[in-house]
């Protein structure tokens, strides 16, 4: 296994389930005699139904396809539920959130821009189903990209509703955290197959980074019951923490005399290598957004040249995959 291997739990997980989260907390505050009900949007179009609700037993996915005609979802009918929904519904005055994330020459980049507008169009869910939404989002994305350009996005929209839709065999229990490692290395380990590590990285780095920070902070307070811990024998609650990267300030030598302890030497070195490899990344990352900033603010180039310059910099800065990371972190 390799060192990135080993702590896999480290660079990993947000809540996989933040989108539907979000679904689910906007169907609970709808008002269901309100003009822009679920069935207020969507039966107003004719031709256009919802899927039968299954029974409990059933527990059918809320982002399931539908089946029969509620999956047949013309242009037209697609244009149509967009302007209602637009000027009627959920997302009356509200503008498209984040965006498309295009290249120069027409190639989509991994962004969390991208992954924004997902995210608005599924809070939609219970007004319009799911074949719907694929259909709207189609055609804003056809409408300002061509063609190409809309099957890239809805080649990416598939994957990302693949995830939204997969089982976790872990769960996060906040009365148990000797439990989080593998629910996050499940999370982590997913997302890099069905989305892509360019794609995961894009959507969920900044999340998981936050998350990473709140469950340092939360396992280093925490210990198991009547168990104290200390360097030759870390509490077990204690572990997660020691193999994330260390917060500014910890002194160094120690924590690595803890891992030591509580992994082994060779873990403890592979975590140090791993912790020296993600500080160099980062100072890195910090400079392209100092330069990139500098560069927008150069009056005397015009934007096609601001642009030039931002990519001949990025291009001679950043190599290979880490070139397409660090284009996708910085929106570019």
């Amino acid at each position: 296994m390799t060192s990135k291997g080993a702590v896999a739990t480290r660079a990993a997980w947000c809540l996989g389930a933040v989108s539907l989260i979000a679904v689910l907390a906007h169907l609970a505050l709808r008002n269901p005699e309100s003009g822009s009900s679920p069935q207020g949007i969507a039966t107003a179009e004719p031709g256009v139904t919802l899927p039968a609700p299954s029974g409990a037993a059933a527990a059918p996915h809320p982002l399931d396809e539908p089946t029969g005609d509620a999956a047949r979802v013309s242009a037209e009918q697609a244009a149509a539920l967009t302007q209602r929904l637009f000027t009627e519904g959920s997302l009356r005055h509200a503008r498209p959130d984040g965006s498309w994330g295009m290249g120069p020459a027409g190639e989509l980049l991994p962004s969390l821009a991208l992954r924004r507008r997902f995210d608005q169009w599924l809070t939609t869910i219970g007004e319009v189903n799911i074949a719907q939404i694929s259909a709207m989002l189609k055609l804003q994305a056809t409408q300002d990209l061509g063609t190409a350009g809309a099957e890239q996005v809805m080649a990416v929209w598939q994957r990302y509703l693949q995830l939204q839709r997969h089982r976790w065999k872990t769960s996060l229990d906040g009365r148990d955290m000797t439990g989080w490692d593998a629910a996050l290395a499940e999370r982590q380990q997913v997302r890099r197959d069905v989305l892509g590590i360019a794609w995961a990285e894009a959507f969920y780095a900044e999340e998981e980074a936050a998350l990473r920070q709140h469950m340092t902070g939360q396992q280093a307070r925490a210990g198991l019951p009547g168990q104290m811990a200390d360097i030759n024998q870390p509490a077990l609650s204690t572990l997660p923490a020691l193999s994330q990267a260390p917060a500014p300030g910890v002194d160094a030598r120690l924590l690595h005399q803890q891992r030591t302890a509580a992994f082994g030497a060779e873990a403890a070195q592979r975590l140090q290598e791993e912790d020296e490899a993600e500080a160099t990344w980062a100072r890195k990352l910090a400079q392209a957004r100092t330069e990139l900033a500098r560069l927008d603010a150069t009056p005397e180039l015009s934007p096609l040249q601001k642009q030039q310059a931002i990519d001949a910099w990025l291009d001679g800065q950043f190599q290979g995959g880490e070139r397409l990371r660090a284009r996708a972190l910085l929106g570019r």
